[in-house]
């Protein structure tokens, strides 16, 4: 028999920003004479994914199961804590406690860690005792790895007032109604977890049909690829966070405002891993009576790990996009980061909100010992309540932008897309409730100022 305990430098928590060096200490205690060919300590990470589908096929309609995987690997690192005898003769390990030490410099464009129910992105450390004639015996502890995602160094649009807008009319012919419309917008689009995303909507019903309720939610949108058997992908709408707001009656209009709280996520994600895409939007949806379709409108939203800041501008021409290096102690505590603004708290690293899982996967046996059989991974939050304004708006500056719906991800397509000068705080009411019923009015957008194309 043996146990073994991994520990992590000064990071009980075990959270690593990707270009860090993870280091520890592997404490095993055996408890009398173990013959072992070796004692090997790996770090791994890969990403995986699998589900299943059926159809029917044939003239008896028989049902046939297709499973679909894919794994991408980031990290393999091996190092003999025991070394292995040139001869090939086993190693006798003392009763007693033994003691190694490592470290292992993480690559900087590892993905950020993430668990889905269709896959997960993973990363652990593995101790395991190759023992002659018998079953290796593991010891394996996961970790948190985070890629830094700083949104002052993406696209200039994440800070500007994004707004979105469109009109639907229910039946045809003579028969038709006229529109419902939505003008939709949030203050910016880039944000972090911790914040606040507010969200305004002016709703203009000219149609003969009631709406009952609007529903503000933040949705979290999961692709997932499968390389095998084939090429397919499998997408996941989860919501986050939803506000209701009781609607209006036909030939009515109201403005209305609603908060929707970013909780513990994983950052948007759409490049580092081929297999598992992240992305976040917010939907506002119109929930008319009868048998008609709602009318929706999307918000495309950004989630990063360091917030917008209102010094952004004040970077040395030629090196916007640049990210400076890490050069951070294993995280134990929040801590700052050479490029976070220091008027701001730093942020706490807790567990995701949807909770722990089973890490124990296909490639362990009963021979495996988790360190923890739960796991949650862990991310970065910040405590708003006290933050500055950000995104205040400067006369020199637009005031919002226009989409290039070549900009917005897939599944964010809208039949009109347009943005409006801010409409002021006092327009709305706080709490989610409508400022205003009234007779219909026509809805329609003012005239925009030339703003700057978005950026391709």
């Amino acid at each position: 028999m043996a146990q073994c305990e991994i520990k992590f430098d000064r990071n009980p928590y075990g959270v690593y920003l990707a270009g860090q060096t993870i280091s520890g200490q592997v404490e095993l205690n055996i408890f009398k004479i173990k013959k072992v060919r070796a004692v090997t300590l790996r770090i791994v990470g890969y990403a995986k994914c699998r589900w299943t589908e059926s159809d029917s096929h044939g003239t008896r309609g028989q049902t046939r199961t297709t499973v679909y995987h894919g794994r991408e690997d980031y990290l393999a690192s091996l190092t003999d804590l025991v070394g292995r005898s040139q001869d090939g003769s086993t190693i006798e390990l003392a009763p007693g406690m033994h003691s190694y030490r490592f470290t292992c410099d993480l690559p900087h464009q590892l993905p950020t860690s993430f668990e889905g129910s269709k896959g997960y992105i993973r990363y652990y450390v593995i101790v395991a005792l190759e023992r002659p004639w018998k079953f290796d015996q593991k010891f394996k502890v996961a970790f948190t790895v985070l890629k830094q995602f700083d949104l002052n160094f993406e696209s200039p649009v994440l800070r500007l007032p994004c707004q979105v807008s469109m009109e639907r009319s229910f039946c045809c012919g003579p028969c038709k109604t006229g529109p419902i419309s939505i003008i939709a917008h949030t203050s910016q689009s880039g944000y972090v977890p911790g914040q606040m995303i507010s969200v305004h909507a002016e709703i203009a019903n000219a149609s003969t049909v009631k709406v009952e309720e609007i529903r503000f939610s933040l949705k979290k949108l999961i692709r997932y690829t499968s390389q095998t058997p084939r090429t397919k992908t499998k997408e996941e709408t989860l919501t986050i966070s939803e506000g209701r707001i009781s609607g209006m009656k036909k030939k009515q209009s109201g403005k209305f405002e609603q908060h929707l709280q970013i909780p513990p996520l994983p950052p948007t994600s759409v490049s580092l891993c081929r297999i598992i895409t992240i992305s976040y939007e917010v939907k506002i949806e119109a929930k008319v009576s009868g048998a008609h379709l709602n009318p929706v409108v999307k918000i495309p939203i950004t989630l990063g790990t360091v917030p917008l800041r209102d010094n952004v501008y004040n970077v040395v021409p030629g090196t916007q996009g640049i990210q400076p290096p890490i050069q951070m102690e294993p995280i134990l505590n929040p801590i700052s980061h050479p490029s976070s603004d220091q008027n701001l708290p730093p942020p706490s690293y807790e567990e995701c909100i949807f909770g722990t899982v089973q890490v124990k996967d296909d490639e362990d046996d009963e021979k495996t010992v988790m360190s923890c059989t739960k796991y949650a991974p862990r991310y970065p939050v910040y405590n708003c309540n006290n933050w500055p304004k950000t995104g205040v708006q400067d006369e020199n500056k637009p005031i919002g932008f226009i989409i290039n719906p070549a900009d917005v991800p897939p599944n964010h397509n809208h039949s009109v897309q347009a943005a409006v000068p801010q409409l002021q705080p006092h327009d709305y009411p706080k709490g989610g409730n409508a400022i205003e019923n009234k007779a219909i009015e026509p809805l329609t957008l003012p005239d925009l100022p030339d703003f700057p194309k978005s950026p391709k």
